[in-house]
């Protein structure tokens, strides 16, 4: 049996709209077995059958890719990332599928190619890439390729996620997005994003709350998340930063400060992955 926990990623970070993202020390864990037929324990009723799981799909796609029989497995999950909040866990039920897949079938692919296999089934590679190679990733395509690159995270940096009790779905943070954007508006982000990776690896708060300016989506899409406004004062007047996390309606806190009681909301302090562990168990 191996278990495979795949981490939570927070993507769009502020300036990065679909291409930055982190990853956190909280697990979606999955319990993968061979198995006569497939079973599935403990997924959300209504996706816990073989042929409407996410997790069965991107596994399928694998022996796919491969022109590979499928070998059936049973899998367990155990829920630990809340879900349509903005946490990557979608992709975390792909990203578990591939590697499962991988182990299965003892083929030793690269992270590259496990990057760009689950591509091909969750399109969004500012979650995707946090989620298997951990900690600060950027990603883009190139003629139908994917590419990623990590960078570091001063461990001075604190990380609080503030989880709204009210899910915002994907597709209806899409919809509130306008359907062209101003030159200045695009620079103001482009100037921004090129030093993100630097205040991150020194811990730069202050250079963070200049470059945590987004002109693209979180001006729109902070209209769905109520507390939003006000808790981004709390973090800019207690020397941190707020950004949506992924779509919403999670928010990031990044500070030096502990910051935690200052949020009346369900929240989680929470550390950088390393990115999906893998290992064998009884």
């Amino acid at each position: 049996m191996y278990k495979i926990s795949v981490p939570a990623t927070s993507a769009n970070l502020s300036v990065g709209f679909d291409t930055l993202g982190i990853a956190f020390d909280l697990y979606n864990e999955f319990y993968v077995d061979y198995a006569d037929k497939f079973s599935l324990v403990g997924f959300d009723e209504g996706y816990n059958k073989e042929d409407n799981n996410l997790f069965i799909k991107a596994y399928k796609s694998f022996f796919k890719k491969f022109g590979l029989e499928i070998i059936p497995i049973s899998v367990k999950m155990v829920c630990n990332v809340p879900t349509s909040r903005g946490l990557g866990s979608s992709a975390t039920l792909v990203v578990g599928g591939i590697f499962a897949a991988s182990k299965i079938t003892k083929l030793r692919l690269s992270n590259d190619e496990i990057f760009n296999l689950a591509l091909a089934v969750e399109h969004h590679p500012d979650n995707v890439a946090p989620a298997i190679y951990g900690g600060l990733t950027s990603s883009y395509a190139s003629n139908g390729v994917y590419y990623a690159k990590q960078y570091d995270v001063n461990p001075d940096l604190n990380f609080l996620v503030l989880i709204p009790d009210y899910k915002i779905k994907t597709e209806d943070a899409r919809k509130v997005l306008p359907s062209s954007l101003s030159y200045p508006d695009i620079v103001h982000n482009l100037s921004r994003i090129v030093m993100l990776p630097d205040a991150f690896k020194n811990g730069d708060v202050e250079l963070l709350r200049d470059i945590f300016d987004d002109h693209l989506h979180e001006p729109y899409r902070a209209n769905l998340i109520k507390e939003y406004q006000d808790f981004k004062k709390i973090a800019l007047d207690n020397h941190g930063v707020l950004a949506i996390s992924g779509s919403g309606s999670s928010m990031l806190v990044i500070s030096k400060l502990d910051l935690e009681d200052l949020f009346d909301i369900k929240k989680l302090k929470l550390h950088i992955s390393t990115g999906t562990e893998i290992t064998q168990c009884e």
